[in-house]
């Protein structure tokens, strides 16, 4: 029997932390199934309401539950680490919504998710930002600027919905857009491919769900330097977006093209084995760069690739590298490890020769890109 595939939520310790009347106006709107179906006793008292049922409850979804009270809820846990109370005061004011001051930000979440959800989805959509993903590099065919509003961001939407459903990837699709200071971000909601799994009951009796995972493809025109960098998963999404992109905000279809013969990355300049090629102290906001791994191709082999990698710096080991690194040899990818100012954690970088760079958090890039170009690294 097919099944809607849950999140499942059990933070006892959280929900008495939330507010009391705010966690009750959010569940009387699943009150008839609450009640009828999972038999929880819809207490006004505080200290008699039956917390412990409530996560049992949310912790063991079934088929009829709705989907937006489990999911409504670990959206606001998972966003409460991560959202200050400046954010959700300034999304909340901008919709015309005005709580009181001085919320706790568990609070404040739950109230807009009871007002204005479709905050909660902005917010959570923003958080993907930060996590590790690879981008290709697309040039512009001419320097214009892009023209975007909500009709044409609904239209790409519509043509997307059209095509992801021909790759059997369903519909649905959402488009959220980002300005940085770095340039245009979008972040595309879409699914995959259905899967099937199975669930293991209590009873011994299993159940088969079939579901469509959703996944995040992130976007960003850089219009001073005439790139579009994606990440997705595969060829035809780039092009796609590329296409879809190019001809709705600058009305082109082959706006943007993929720059086979126009190089973005050149990592000759590590060819010189000088630590000179890793300093820093002339970018503010990076306060150290580390090589930790380089691949090298041999012209005459180009079927045949060398790796050297350390856990430290690289560029320590020269009396090693410089009997490697001679002849005719191309640098075609390298990582780098930077430390930021204000941040003890280090983040690596990986430039591939010649249009891709991987980051452990791209929202680093506006800082990484002025390092490499100061290095010689970046061409484009």
């Amino acid at each position: 029997m097919a099944t809607n595939h849950f999140r499942r939520f059990s933070d006892i310790a959280f929900l008495r932390r939330l507010d009391f009347e705010l966690l009750l106006t959010f569940l009387r709107q699943f009150e008839k199934y609450l009640t009828h179906e999972r038999s929880l006793k819809f207490d006004e008292n505080l200290l008699t309401f039956q917390y412990q049922h409530l996560a049992e409850i949310l912790l063991t979804p079934d088929s009829d539950m709705p989907m937006e009270l489990v999911e409504g809820l670990y959206f606001v846990h998972e966003l409460a680490q991560k959202t200050s109370e400046e954010t959700l005061y300034r999304h909340l004011e901008k919709a015309g919504i005005f709580p009181p001051e001085h919320l706790p930000v568990e609070d404040l979440l739950l109230l807009t998710l009871i007002e204005k959800p479709e905050i909660l989805d902005y917010l959570h959509a923003e958080q993907y930002l930060v996590r590790p993903k690879k981008f290709e590099t697309l040039f512009c065919r001419s320097d214009c600027s892009p023209t975007i509003t909500d009709d044409t961001m609904r239209l790409v939407e519509t043509e997307l919905n059209e095509w992801f459903s021909t790759q059997r990837k369903g519909r649905g699709v959402r488009i959220f857009h980002f300005v940085r200071p770095d340039g245009l971000w979008f972040l595309v909601q879409h699914g995959k491919q259905l899967k099937c799994d199975f669930t293991h009951e209590d009873n011994g009796d299993s159940r088969r769900i079939v579901y469509r995972p959703g996944t995040f493809d992130v976007l960003c025109f850089l219009q001073d330097r005439g790139e579009f960098r994606i990440h997705t998963a595969t060829k035809k999404e780039r092009e796609q977006y590329g296409r879809l992109f190019g001809r709705h905000f600058f009305g082109n279809d082959a706006f943007f093209q993929k720059g086979d013969d126009q190089k973005k990355y050149l990592l000759d300049p590590l060819k010189t084995l000088s630590k000179h090629t890793l300093a820093c102290s002339d970018i503010s906001g990076i306060k150290s760069v580390e090589l930790l791994e380089i691949h090298v191709t041999h012209d005459e082999r180009d079927n045949l690739r060398e790796t050297y990698r350390t856990e430290t710096n690289l560029l320590e080991h020269l009396e090693i590298l410089a009997g490697r690194l001679t002849g005719d040899i191309t640098i075609v990818r390298a990582t780098f490890r930077l430390t930021f100012d204000g941040d003890s954690k280090a983040r690596c970088v990986t430039v591939c020769a010649p249009n891709v760079t991987i980051y452990d958090r791209e929202v680093d890039g506006l800082l990484v890109d002025r390092w490499l170009k100061s290095k010689g690294f970046l061409i484009a």
